[in-house]
C-alpha cells in the first residue's frame, strides 16, 4: 500500500462486470498453493525455512523476468510518490478526492502521504512497528516541505508480530480499530495491510453512503467470496497482471 499520471503500460483497467484476467504466473502460483495445501497442509511456507528460501529465489527470478513486474518497476521509478496500488486505479481514485474528505486505511505507507497531499484528513492503521516508524519519519520529512501536512494524519499502531497463527484478539484489535470513529464516518476507506477479509467487514459500516471503498490485492483467496457479494457496488476493477485493485461506491 500519487499525483503524477500513471504509466499506461504498467496496468490496464477492465470492465467491472468482468473480473481482471490474471497472468499465467498468478495462475501457476494458485495451482502450486492448492497442491501444496492438499499434500502438505496449509502454511507450509511459514512452517519450513527451506520452502521459504526456495520461494524467495523463485520469486526473485520471476520478478526479474516478468514483463508485468518490469512495467510496474518503471512506473514506480517514474512516480516515487504514487501509492502502492495498481497504477490504472490511481487517477480514478484521484478524481473522486476533495480537500477535507475523511479517509481511513488499513496499512499505512505511500498512500497515507498521498491522501494527505490531496488535502484529506487521514487515519491509518499499521501493524508493523518498524514500518510505522518509517512512515512517521516520512511524514515529518514531508511536513517540512509542506507545513501542516502531518497534522492531517493520525497513525494508529496495532502491532502484528507474526505472519501466521495470529491470535484472534490481534485480528480483532487491528480490524476493529475503525470502530471508535462511529458508523458512516469516512468518505473513503482503503482496505490493505493485514487481515483484509476482517477489515472489509468493518469497512462497510465505516463508509458513508456514496463513499469510495478501495480494496487492494482484491484477488487474494480470502476476499473472493466477500467481494462477490459487493459486485453491485463495483465501479472499477484494475489489474497490472501482478495484483488487483478494485473500487466500489457505497449506495446512498
Amino acid at each position: 500500500m500519487p499525483a503524477d499520471p500513471p504509466a499506461r503500460d504498467a496496468a490496464r483497467p477492465v470492465q467491472a462486470a468482468a473480473p481482471p484476467r490474471r497472468g499465467p504466473g498468478a495462475a501457476l502460483f494458485d495451482l502450486a498453493r492448492r497442491l501444496s495445501n492438499a499434500l502438505f497442509g496449509p502454511e507450509l511456507m511459514h512452517r519450513s525455512a527451506l520452502v521459504r528460501g526456495l520461494w524467495s529465489v523463485a520469486r526473485a527470478v520471476w520478478t526479474r523476468l516478468s514483463p508485468a513486474h518490469r512495467a510496474q518497476a518503471r512506473f514506480e521509478r517514474a512516480n516515487p510518490a504514487a501509492p502502492w496500488l495498481v497504477p490504472a486505479a490511481i487517477p480514478v481514485i484521484e478524481a473522486a478526492l476533495r480537500p477535507g474528505m475523511r479517509a481511513f486505511e488499513w496499512g499505512a505507507g505511500r498512500s497515507t502521504l498521498w491522501f494527505a497531499r490531496q488535502g484529506l484528513v487521514v487515519t491509518a492503521v499499521e501493524g508493523r512497528p518498524a514500518w510505522a516508524a518509517e512512515v512517521r519519519r516520512r511524514l515529518a520529512e514531508a511536513d517540512r516541505a509542506t507545513p501542516g501536512l502531518a497534522a492531517r494524519v493520525t497513525l494508529i499502531e496495532v502491532p502484528v508480530l507474526r505472519d501466521h497463527d495470529v491470535p484472534a484478539e490481534t485480528v480483532r484489535a487491528y480490524a476493529e480499530a475503525v470502530r471508535p470513529f462511529g458508523a458512516e464516518a469516512f468518505d473513503l476507506v482503503l482496505v490493505d495491510g493485514h487481515f483484509r477479509a476482517a477489515c472489509l467487514a468493518e469497512a462497510l459500516a465505516a463508509l458513508r453512503p456514496g463513499g469510495l471503498l478501495v480494496v487492494d490485492n482484491a484477488d487474494v483467496p480470502d476476499l473472493v467470496e466477500p467481494l462477490a457479494g459487493l459486485a453491485p457496488w463495483r465501479i472499477g476493477a484494475y489489474s497490472n497482471r501482478i495484483w488487483e485493485t478494485h473500487l466500489f461506491r457505497k449506495p446512498g
